[in-house]
């Protein structure tokens, strides 16, 4: 395993993520703010990017950093609607 930091809950968050893709993403009727406001991609495809390359601790810090961001941005999107 060569510089490989992969959680060791690497295949269950794979899954849920593809649940949450699959199923309640379709459903709550909007997108991920941050892409929309920030674009390069939703907060799925930035956790399925960081689940690839991080460890346990890490990627709890790096997703608590996102969804803040995500935050903001769904904030900033509510002001201007159509924008």
């Amino acid at each position: 395993m060569s510089g490989e930091r992969k959680t060791i809950l690497y295949w269950p968050l794979k899954k849920l993520v593809s649940y949450y893709r699959a199923d309640i993403s379709p459903r709550k009727g909007f997108k991920c703010a941050y892409n929309v406001v920030h674009g390069g991609g939703s907060c799925s495809d930035y956790f399925l990017a960081q689940i690839e390359c991080s460890s346990t601790l890490e990627l709890l810090k790096k997703m608590k950093v996102r969804f803040g961001l995500c935050k903001k941005g769904f904030h900033s999107a509510a002001k201007f609607p159509g924008g």
